[in-house]
């Protein structure tokens, strides 16, 4: 499975997601709340063989907003999504396929049949439990989750959270206001495995992974207040947030495999070999800016595996886990990206091939 970048860019070269925080701990009260207006629309479209004019209503949806200025924030250049949408020829390729509108076309049957199992599907409960457990004092009052469907969007869009405002009868993305995740169900469809039961559990993985990300990001502004103003904290912040969110994501199979499968052990000492080479460039006070983004982009992209900095996040929270226990991962939760990196060096079992860096063990000390 070939798994993409699930955020958006905060601060230094990041744009933020927020969501909400602390009191109580209480999920029964929380939901979901799906917005599928806007992919059903289209989807019926595309069966109907794209022969009508699209009503210049469904370019208001705000899974259609959004998707179209996240895709703006990552590619140069972009033509309206409405015009691409006018010119959309389904019978005949397009080799840039900007919007993906000809893969959402060439597999809108797969892509609603997963959006018919989503919708039939109930896992609220349990993917609120999941990233709860670690943060024991939530708001039961604060609103529902929004989580926005596209067929069409970023070529890596599959799952990323966002932050926003509704101004002036207009949606558009901004560092603060109201939260939302947005899917591109065209790609999971395609990426998530080859049947829907497969999917569907992928999805709800992913979704974890996001709800974690949304509800971090408000507990760090109201509660935690790490500094992301510079990349070397912006990097560290991403190895703890990333990492955690693989982790809530991935614990069932790390539990039960990494002491048997060695495959596990390799890729993770890969993650850690390429994050010391990496940091080595990030970390530099001499290196050029656009160097050090770069050198921490690159651990952010691609396939699932390829993503060192979250590879090497995930570990670190499963290790912290496994010898002091999930009470103790959610001190990190509660404390932040020092401590998470700090109690991971005060674990005895960690050999020199997964040891922090030396390049953040020296910024540590001069925070």
């Amino acid at each position: 499975m070939k798994q993409k970048m699930r955020f958006i860019y905060i601060n230094v070269f990041f744009i933020g997601v927020v969501f909400f925080s602390s009191s109580t701990p209480l999920f029964s009260q929380k939901q979901l709340e799906f917005h599928t207006e806007s992919i059903e629309y289209l989807l019926k479209w595309m069966n109907n063989g794209c022969k009508n004019q699209v009503q210049d209503s469904f370019y208001k949806y705000p899974s259609i907003v959004f998707m179209e200025q996240l895709l703006k924030l990552e590619e140069n250049n972009i033509p309206s999504f409405k015009k691409t949408l006018t010119e959309f020829n389904c019978s005949k390729e397009d080799k840039n396929d900007i919007y993906l509108l000809h893969k959402a076309y060439k597999n809108r049957v797969e892509t609603n049949n997963l959006l018919q199992g989503i919708k039939n599907s109930s896992f609220s409960k349990e993917v609120y439990e999941r990233v709860y457990t670690y943060f024991p004092y939530l708001d039961d009052n604060a609103a529902n989750y929004n989580i926005y469907f596209s067929a069409t969007g970023w070529q890596y869009g599959d799952a990323m959270t966002f932050n926003y405002n509704f101004e002036n009868d207009q949606y558009k993305l901004s560092n603060n206001g109201s939260s939302a995740i947005i899917f591109n169900l065209t790609l999971i469809a395609s990426s998530y495995g080859e049947t829907l039961d497969k999917q569907i559990r992928t999805f709800k993985n992913v979704m974890s992974h996001e709800l974690f990300h949304a509800v971090l990001s408000d507990y760090n502004q109201n509660t935690l207040h790490w500094d992301n103003s510079t990349i070397e904290n912006n990097t560290l912040y991403f190895i703890f947030n990333e990492g955690i969110a693989h982790y809530i994501s991935d614990k069932q199979n790390l539990i039960e495999n990494y002491n048997v499968d060695s495959k596990l052990k390799l890729k993770e000492k890969n993650a850690f070999l390429m994050l010391r080479d990496s940091l080595s460039i990030a970390f530099d006070k001499s290196a050029e800016k656009t160097n050090k983004i770069s050198a921490v982009k690159s651990g952010l992209y691609g396939k699932y595996w390829d993503k060192y900095i979250c590879i090497s996040g995930m570990f670190i929270a499963y290790h912290i886990e496994q010898e002091y226990g999930e009470e103790e991962l959610m001190k990190c939760v509660q404390n932040g990206p020092k401590y998470f990196i700090e109690k991971y060096r005060s674990l005895t079992m960690v050999d020199e091939e997964i040891s922090i860096p030396d390049s953040i063990v020296i910024h540590l000390n001069e925070m």
